[in-house]
């Protein structure tokens, strides 16, 4: 849409009920827990359904070579309803096709290494966030923070707490494991942060995550899974859940 020459905008529909996905991540309130907020906030199944939406709008994105760039929990909008199950991006002005990203765009806590080390966003790097964002919701802590990066043990519910970033950085060290890799415990989880991946993930969504965060995902993008893989996985998992 013009709006005063020589500059232009773009208009999207007002988003009516909905609320950013950071609402499904962490409580705001110091006395609940995280099973009960996971609990009254959906639960698994509505969180597997609009993950899998959401993989599915980034599918489509990826088919035509478009990069998003700037996927955060504060440009991903979801239902409150939970029959509705509307999922919604926002910020589309930063979205570009792969060959023509001309500058770094990235949330503090979910870039991608290569990204945080300062290179361009790619469909990979969306891949990436994806990913980050995905863990967050299903289990309220970010992929990293564990032994290695977490002096509190406390971190699941401060709201700005970046340990994503700092483990992409390679400060700490030159790699930081996930903390439920399977073949690398130093930064293993402490008891009661967050929820087990046994309790919200299948067996094929673990190793899809692994295969993000573990080395060779970290140093290598083109390794990582596709946001096909996980559509149809996360597709799958919501169909297995009973009440």
């Amino acid at each position: 849409s013009v709006l005063q020459r020589p500059y232009c905008g773009y208009t999207m529909r007002m988003l009516s009920n909905m609320k950013s996905v950071k609402y499904w991540i962490r409580s705001f309130g110091e006395d609940t827990v995280p099973p009960a907020f996971f609990r009254n906030t959906g639960g698994l199944r509505y969180r597997l359904r609009f993950l899998a939406k959401a993989a599915e709008i980034f599918a489509k994105l990826n088919y035509h070579s478009v990069v998003y760039a700037d996927l955060s929990p504060d440009n991903l909008f979801v239902s409150m309803d939970n029959q509705a199950g509307q999922v919604w991006l926002i910020d589309a002005d930063n979205m570009r096709y792969f060959f023509d990203v001309k500058k770094q765009i990235m949330t503090p806590g979910y870039g991608a290494p290569e990204v945080v080390a300062g290179g361009m966003n790619t469909l990979e790097s969306d891949e990436y966030t994806f990913a980050v964002l995905a863990h967050e919701i299903l289990t309220l802590n970010s992929p990293f923070n564990g032994e290695m990066l977490s002096e509190t043990g406390d971190g699941w519910d401060e709201e700005d707490w970046d340990v994503s970033s700092e483990a992409a950085t390679g400060e700490e060290a030159d790699y930081v494991p996930w903390i439920y890799d399977p073949n690398d415990t130093r930064n293993a989880v402490a008891p009661g942060m967050g929820l087990s991946p046994d309790l919200v993930m299948t067996d094929k969504m673990k190793e899809l995550f692994y295969r993000t965060f573990c080395e060779e995902g970290q140093r290598n993008p083109a390794s990582r899974p596709t946001m096909r893989e996980w559509f149809e996985e996360l597709r799958r998992a919501e169909s297995l859940v009973i009440t």
